[in-house]
């Protein structure tokens, strides 16, 4: 990792107390956090974000937007459903790598998580139920991150 990464990594990682984090486990957390906050820029945790560990099948963080809120609870659809006429849904994943390599394996792996949480029945059907009645999703945003090295830099 480079020392401006680490830099950045470091505070967050102060900041947001993740001290006990392994250092990969708390950089799932930074990307999550930085990404997420791209879409939503008020105030949020990054614990409610973050996936866990195992069986995620490579999903580091999962942020749902509807009309224009940040949805930390189920129970926080069925508000949103009962006063609104329309669902304006937004969901976005991240699967983050330090590794320095690109690896197209874990980005297969990362999509068929994706597949596997919209097929997955305990993920909160209600959610989607309630999303079919009122909308389609309006965006669905994947991010896959590695720390690249100068030779794996695109430049446009």
């Amino acid at each position: 990792m480079d020392r401006i990464t680490k830099s950045l990594l470091d505070k967050f990682t102060k900041q947001n107390n993740l001290n006990d984090f392994s250092e990969d486990k708390a950089f799932e957390h930074f990307i999550g956090y930085i990404i997420t906050s791209l879409h939503y820029q008020e105030s949020f945790d990054s614990n409610d974000i973050s996936t866990g560990s195992g069986n995620d099948t490579g999903i580091d963080s999962i942020s749902i937007m509807i009309n224009g809120s940040f949805i930390v609870e189920p129970e926080e659809v069925a508000d949103i459903a009962d006063s609104s006429s329309y669902l304006d849904v937004e969901f976005i994943m991240t699967q983050s790598e330090t590794s320095s390599n690109f690896d197209s394996k874990k980005i297969g792996s990362f999509c068929y998580g994706v597949k596997d949480i919209f097929l997955e029945k305990s993920i909160t059907s209600f959610l989607f139920l309630k999303i079919i009645m009122f909308s389609l999703a309006k965006a669905l945003t994947l991010y896959y991150h590695f720390l690249a090295n100068d030779s794996q830099v695109i430049h446009k």
